[in-house]
């Protein structure tokens, strides 16, 4: 079993209590959603893709309620994907790692908690219920799975939880992050080559907050590390996969076919053609659900009243981000309009 001292060396390092923190460039957007709700008596859930700036975001929320008055020792911030933790995720880790957070750090007080990528710890949800009903805590849970985080939060939590989806980065909030600012006249944009260089950037590398301040040579480097993270650890170890290359190939398929409407059938004919054996339907439908799950695509149904007909007809895919498609599909200057696209869906 995992000793005090030994949460409490893994823990130090990304505390405020601990050391001071770098939490980046504000995202405003998502830390006024934050600040807006923390008062009220409902857990929040914090889920996006990986690597999107969940962890980030959430410390920029601990810093802002420390600046407003609570001690630093009222924080806590833990990462479950931590090595120091990975060997003790078991059922009993939750209220090792708060204990011990209770009698070192914070023996009395109200504590602002984030349980970082919380889905690699089992019953975590029940936990959750049972410390917020207390009282004495406010718990931020984030995590990479959008079903996986919205299905246990309903089954247990029966409603009481606010959700927050977290994407990589906005156009605008790309410019501000890239530093810097466009002139305007009466609304009318006077910088246009500006807006023009940074439009291109963004569309060719998207807005992974990490991948946009790299230097250029490496951001298509990190970009394939940031796709193959999301199909080893969000996909393939969650549910078990067995032909990670039949999953990783339709990954890419779905990311080269952005902006285009596609259907079970004929990505399963895709595959059929690609591996010379049959794909089964339901293997590619159980696929396409992991990776919307991941964040990694969205599937739109066609506009119809009819659910019939959005459940009939093909679905359009569009990417999580322009940069993590164009680095594994190696297209970018011939699909500019689907990029357009695709970024204009995600805004």
């Amino acid at each position: 079993m995992i000793t005090k001292e030994e949460i409490i060396r893994a823990l130090y390092d990304s505390n405020f209590w601990g050391k001071e923190q770098e939490v980046g460039i504000v995202r405003e957007e998502y830390l006024e959603k934050l600040i807006k709700i923390k008062d009220m008596k409902e857990s929040i859930s914090i889920a996006g893709v990986r690597r999107c700036g969940k962890s980030t975001i959430s410390k920029q929320f601990l810093k802002h309620v420390i600046e407003k008055g609570a001690k630093k020792e009222n924080t806590l911030y833990v990462n479950f994907e931590e090595p120091s933790f990975s060997p003790y995720l078991n059922s009993n880790i939750l209220d090792i790692v708060y204990n011990t957070y209770s009698e070192v750090i914070n023996p009395e007080d109200f504590a602002y908690i984030v349980l970082d990528e919380v889905q690699n710890v089992p019953n975590w949800e029940r936990w959750v219920r049972a410390k917020q009903e207390k009282g004495k805590v406010k718990i931020i849970v984030t995590g990479s799975s959008s079903k996986l985080m919205s299905s246990e939060f309903s089954t247990v939590l029966g409603g009481r939880c606010l959700n927050i989806d977290i994407f990589p980065l906005s156009f605008r909030e790309f410019v501000k992050f890239k530093g810097r600012t466009v002139k305007q006249y009466k609304g009318v944009v006077i910088d246009k080559n500006v807006i023009s260089s940074l439009l291109r950037e963004y569309l060719e590398f998207g807005g992974f907050p990490r991948a946009v301040m790299e230097k250029k040579e490496n951001k298509n480097m990190l970009l394939k590390e940031y796709f193959d993270s999301i199909i080893f650890r969000d996909i393939v170890s969650r549910y078990n996969i067995r032909d990670v290359n039949l999953l990783k190939t339709l990954a890419i398929i779905m990311q080269t076919n952005i902006s285009s409407p596609s259907s079970i059938g004929k990505l399963a004919s895709v595959l059929q053609d690609s591996f010379k054996r049959k794909t089964s339907l339901e293997t590619v439908s159980r696929f396409l659900e992991y990776f919307e799950s991941a964040f990694l695509i969205f599937l739109v149904p066609i506009f119809s009243y009819k659910i019939k007909d959005q459940l009939q007809y093909p679905r359009k895919i569009y990417s999580i981000d322009a940069g993590l498609r164009n680095a594994v599909c190696f297209r970018f200057s011939e699909d500019i309009g689907k990029l357009y696209e695709n970024v204009v869906f995600l805004d």
